[in-house]
């Protein structure tokens, strides 16, 4: 910290330099000035400038110090919404799996009724049909001799 005060005070100190240059008072021709040590400058300015720069550097530790809880804050925030993503990310999973499961169930509730409309029906067919006449017990004899044959050579490849 002392260093960066350092940098921005001599930054400062040249520039301010520079521009106090400009308004150097020219003398008038004539004779020479009487001789003396010239005054420091730098310590004219450096007293000049210390407590400006002492009150900015309070101001940018108050900055920083507010800068850091910012990005604590930022990051509570952060972990505060990536914990309520995970909560709607695995109810949207929950939810999904529940959806599936009753898709399936009345999927499975409409063939069963299907297949109980289809039996009905088929029984109530054979119950008012009757008794099969001649050539229905030999077209029902040839199919059941030609399963048999079909299951044999099935069975004798295996």
């Amino acid at each position: 910290m002392r260093a960066w005060r350092d940098d921005l005070r001599q930054d400062a100190l040249t520039q301010l330099r520079d521009f106090l240059n400009r308004f150097k008072p020219a003398t008038a021709p004539g004779s020479a000035a009487l001789a003396a040590v010239p005054g420091d400058r730098a310590a004219w300015l450096a007293a000049e400038i210390d407590p400006v720069l002492g009150m900015l550097a309070d101001t940018h530790e108050r900055c920083a110090a507010i800068a850091a809880e910012g990005e604590q804050e930022a990051a509570r925030i952060a972990r505060g919404a990536a914990e309520s993503a995970a909560l709607i990310a695995a109810e949207g999973v929950s939810r999904a799996a529940s959806a599936r499961d009753a898709a399936a169930r009345e999927a499975v509730a409409a063939g069963r009724a299907r297949a109980d409309a289809i039996l009905s029906a088929a029984t109530e067919a054979a119950r008012s049909r009757g008794m099969p006449d001649e050539a229905d017990v030999i077209t029902l004899i040839r199919l059941a001799v030609r399963l048999v044959q079909a299951a044999d050579g099935v069975a004798g490849h295996a």
